[in-house]
């Protein structure tokens, strides 16, 4: 009985309850990804419609080429970067297309795994990765049973087990970064502190919103208990890590941007919105508000029709918008420096919820923790 561990049973439980509820769910729910397509349990053949695939096997086959590497992909997208900076017109997004790649991690794991040969050994891996992940977040955040219970029932990560693209490791591995950064003391700093680049460094070999951690990790160095040149030297490899993950992921970085400007909210552009009839001040505020509450998920769904599932969805949302307000008043400086550093930039462009999917949990804890709250004095008001 000594090795029995309450924590790791009890998220067992939650997950196996968790699991089989979704699944049995959409199974006779219609759930929609971002480009309008139907996303059915373990349907391999409508996996390879979502998920971004074709982009990941494009970059794959760039891997697998002899003549190329990363070091290359540097080169080119600094080339990318001076045409971009010499030109008088924006270049179109085929001009970055032809350059961009993923990080190499995603590429190689759906190798390994068969998915490219329409093997569904990526979903077990997929799912096991998400159990991890929930009980990370389960451990990590402060101890309330009702939290814990509902990060296993949050359905876009259990949604994301279907529609397979980067969401779920990157999700796994911010769970990992979040569990050493919620424990992480200015005074041991290791090897604490090397953990979290580590993972922070496999997050950037798997996509680019590691640009979003590493300034956190920069202003931690200010405040170690390192001598002088300990920390310059660390300030020094973060930004240098930072240039070189830029670079990489630059091409990639300018069609999202494209993308951003394209993106609507609410059936209406962002040049719309902006010039609307009360004047540019007004139109920018009101910009702002659809892209919190697009980037929270309070939004219409992408089938354009509200149904049981969209229902399900939207209940979440919600409480992650209650809780991303909360945050910036009750939050721990480290939570409010880390919802900064990847809500703003993910606000800045193209507003999406699946971008949020990392911070849900972190969301979630701050939204049930105002609700909770407000029911107190309202009960104890009486």
């Amino acid at each position: 009985m000594s090795n029995y561990n309450p924590s790791l049973i009890k998220s067992i439980i939650y997950f196996s309850i968790s699991l089989l509820f979704f699944l049995l769910t959409i199974t006779y729910l219609d759930f929609y990804d971002e480009n309008n397509n139907l996303v059915r349990p373990f349907d391999t053949t409508n996996s390879y419609e979502t998920g971004d695939y074709d982009f990941y096997n494009e970059s794959y086959q760039k891997f697998s080429a002899g003549d190329f590497n990363i070091v290359n992909q540097l080169r080119r997208s600094l080339s990318v970067v001076f045409l971009s900076l010499n030109n008088d017109q924006d270049l179109s997004e085929n001009f970055y297309t032809e350059f961009w790649v993923s990080g190499p991690i995603l590429p190689y794991l759906y190798h390994i795994f068969g998915y490219f040969d329409k093997q569904k050994f990526i979903y077990v891996l997929y799912i096991f990765l998400l159990f991890i992940a929930n009980h990370l977040w389960s451990l990590s955040l402060p101890n309330s049973r009702l939290v814990h219970f509902m990060i296993f029932f949050l359905p876009a990560p259990i949604f994301y087990t279907q529609h397979i693209s980067s969401e779920i490791p990157y999700y796994f591995l911010f769970s990992i970064f979040y569990f050493l950064y919620n424990r992480f003391s200015f005074n041991k700093p290791f090897p604490d502190y090397f953990y979290l680049f580590l993972v922070t460094l496999l997050a950037g070999l798997l996509r680019p919103n590691v640009l979003n951690l590493i300034p956190v990790l920069m202003i931690f160095v200010v405040f170690v208990r390192f001598s002088f040149y300990s920390r310059l030297i660390f300030l020094l490899t973060l930004l240098i890590t930072f240039i070189l993950f830029f670079l990489y992921y630059y091409p990639y970085i300018m069609v999202s941007k494209i993308h951003s400007t394209q993106f609507t909210f609410f059936n209406e552009s962002v040049e719309s919105i902006l010039s609307g009839s009360f004047g540019y001040i007004w139109g920018l505020l009101k910009l702002i508000f659809f892209k919190i509450l697009y980037f929270t998920g309070v939004r219409p769904s992408y089938s354009h029709s509200f149904d049981l599932g969209q229902f399900v969805k939207l209940l979440p949302s919600i409480i992650f918008l209650i809780g991303f307000i909360n945050s910036f008043f009750n939050g721990t400086k480290k939570d409010i420096l880390l919802i900064i550093f990847i809500s703003f930039p993910i606000l800045y462009g193209t507003s999406q919820d699946r971008y949020n999917l990392i911070l849900q949990p972190l969301l979630l804890y701050y939204g049930v923790k105002f609700i909770l709250s407000l029911y107190r004095k309202i009960r104890y008001s009486k």
